[in-house]
């Protein structure tokens, strides 16, 4: 008997596994997600800092209660409001209705957008967007939660002897037993009423919208029956070896790296990711199955593996914009990994070492945009017509209107604003504000892959660093 119990158990077990792997993905996918969230939320933080300091330290005496209003007002803090209470919006706008400002808020709401500005970082909105339709597609269709039993089910059952319905074949009896149950049940389900098409249909619907949304959703019943059935034997040990023996066969097998690594790097690291959340949840629910040691290993035996993918893609990408896209959504595995307690400086490391390659590349596209705009140069006077085009091509990027010691006594007509007498002739061809767009190009390129690498100290100093290599390539070119 205790070895049809074990082999049952055992099969369960089995088919959780497989099932795990099925929904590492999902999971994976949302742990990325979650990361994604916190990021912009702390680049959203910092531009409302940004934004306030400038409020306080702007002439006109504007109060601490008027720049607290327009901050509780802004879109940040609206979205923050919704998430912390689904029925914000509702009672924002009752209150609104109510006192009649609802004009005034939009207003507020608007000036101090404009204000703090987007914070949204190098990982666009339509990553973002890709990521969230990545994330509804779910690996596997759950089965509903069963309808409560009624009264009739719920009293106890004389339940038949297990001998007496396959004599010597306990593992046959077993099964026997479970069916019996089930129509037990079903008989019940049916004596209640069977549900219309029409709520057929809606439940088909449900089904197949139905995704993981938290590792609470992940079914753990086939590993904790396991788990007691082993324990109950006294043979957890044994099922200890079988359950780690089983993981890294998966985890050897997800870390393949697929044929086209950028169309397929987001739901191969999503499923890596994946694992290892998972097993992290494992270990904090298995109940004595696995303890952080074993997790820290199979991390430990993967990094070779995962680094050795991660290198290899990183060689084969040809343009820089693509090892930015790679790079951004390694690092946020590396923040969702690093959250569920694993060590990821090895991974860390790797992204610090493909910043060289990166800005090779950005340097010698670069390098091909400078020779054409200075080719297309026909050396001829730049007329600056009117005040938008002084402040597109001189004022931006702090250029003078006038070489030093020529047009005496000019100066003097300056506007409030500081825009000289219109029109006049720039003391430069049009290919120079084309260059320092280039070069400013460059710059916000390096900082956005350089960002997250880098501590905030070291981030100035590495990007200046960058430029200046840039710029000793470009004069020996």
């Amino acid at each position: 008997m205790a070895g049809a119990v074990q082999r049952l158990a055992l099969q369960g077990f089995n088919q959780w596994l497989v099932e795990m792997r099925a929904c590492a993905r999902d999971v994976g996918l949302l742990a990325i997600q979650a990361a994604l969230v916190e990021r912009c939320r702390e680049e959203d933080l910092g531009s409302e800092r940004k934004a306030m300091l400038a409020a306080l330290a702007a002439p006109g005496g504007r109060s601490v209660r008027g720049i607290a209003a327009d901050l509780a007002m802004s879109p940040f803090r609206q979205d923050l409001l919704k998430e912390a209470s689904p029925d914000a919006d509702k009672q924002q706008a009752q209150q609104q209705d109510n006192s009649g400002s609802s004009g005034n808020a939009s207003s507020s709401s608007a000036s101090f957008s404009n204000m703090a500005g987007g914070g949204n970082g190098s990982f666009s909105s339509a990553d973002a967007s890709s990521l969230r339709e990545l994330l509804k597609r779910p690996s596997r269709k759950w089965s509903p939660a069963a309808e409560p039993l009624t009264e009739a089910a719920l009293q106890p059952a004389q339940l038949p002897d297990l001998e007496d319905l396959h004599p010597g074949e306990p593992q046959r009896a077993i099964h026997a037993l479970v069916q019996q149950q089930k129509l037990r049940r079903g008989s019940h389900a049916a004596a209640a009423g069977r549900p219309s098409p029409q709520q057929q249909q809606q439940l088909a619907q449900e089904l197949s919208s139905r995704h993981i949304r938290s590792l609470l959703d992940v079914d753990m019943s086939g590993c904790h029956a396991a788990v007691h059935v082993a324990k109950s034997l006294g043979c957890l040990d044994a099922f200890r070896q079988h359950y780690l023996g089983q993981r890294r066969l998966q985890v050897s097998a997800d870390l393949q790296p697929p044929q086209d690594f950028v169309e397929c790097h987001r739901a191969y690291l999503a499923q890596v990711a994946g694992f290892f959340v998972v097993e992290s949840y494992v270990q904090r629910v298995s109940d004595g199955l696995v303890g952080p040691a074993e997790g820290a290993a199979l991390w430990a035996g993967a990094q070779r593996p995962l680094k050795a993918a991660l290198e290899a893609a990183f060689e084969r990408l040809g343009t820089a914009s693509l090892m930015l896209l790679v790079k951004d959504f390694v690092l946020l595995v590396c923040v969702a990994l690093e959250r569920a307690g694993y060590q990821v400086a090895p991974i860390i490391e790797l992204l610090q070492a493909t910043q060289v390659r990166y800005h090779e590349l950005l340097s010698a596209q670069l390098q091909g945009q400078l020779a054409a705009v200075v080719e297309a140069d026909v050396l001829g006077e730049l007329q600056i017509r009117n005040e938008a085009q002084h402040l597109a091509t001189v004022a931006e990027f702090g250029l003078p209107w006038q070489l030093e010691g020529s047009g005496t006594g000019r100066r003097a007509q300056l506007s409030p604003s500081g825009v000289p007498p219109l029109p006049y002739v720039a003391p430069f061809t049009c290919c120079v504000p084309e260059v320092l767009c280039l070069v400013r190009r460059y710059v916000i390129d390096s900082l956005a892959y350089l960002r997250g690498l880098h501590s905030p100290q070291e981030l100035l100093p590495a990007v200046l660093h960058q430029r200046d290599r840039m710029l000793g390539k470009v004069r020996s070119a």
